[in-house]
């Protein structure tokens, strides 16, 4: 997944998983709002913590950015395989 994002490191691409969006495909069909709170909830948990490091979790912004990037992706590989 972090290969198709734009700007999506390890710690994002693992916090997307613990949220349970698994392909940049899934990403790209959810909503900045429900895929933040995902986000911040796997953040929150005993593994999140350590994945972050005592960081915070990413911006919503950040966020809005890989579905954008997601989305882009997408649309990218279903163009070329119409192609």
């Amino acid at each position: 997944m972090a290969c198709q994002i734009e700007r999506l490191s390890a710690v994002g691409s693992g916090l997307l998983i613990m949220a349970g969006i698994r392909s940049a495909e899934e990403l790209a069909a959810r909503k900045t709002s429900d895929t933040y709170e995902l986000v911040c909830t796997a953040a929150s948990t005993q593994e999140g913590k350590r994945l972050l490091r005592d960081n915070l979790p990413p911006p919503k912004d950040r966020i809005e950015a890989w579905i954008a990037s997601a989305r882009q992706s997408h649309l990218s590989n279903r163009e070329s395989n119409v192609a």
